[in-house]
């Protein structure tokens, strides 16, 4: 996870800052604070998701 998506993970969820406050303070647009959050969540999903035995292939969504 990038120190961005750090950020913005921390700035939504930890400090209850707005889209546009975090825009404003990484110098973004409000649709680039929501493209990584999204990702932010991607990632963290993706770090707690069950792995699966490699025999079993990959989950299918």
């Amino acid at each position: 996870m990038t120190p961005l998506q750090q950020d913005i993970l921390r700035g939504l969820c930890i400090e209850d800052a707005t889209y546009e406050q975090l825009a404003q303070r990484h110098g973004i647009a409000m649709g680039e604070v929501a493209a990584q959050f999204g990702a932010g969540l991607m990632i963290l999903a993706d770090a707690f998701e069950e792995r699966r035995p490699w025999w079993r292939g990959p989950r299918r969504r």
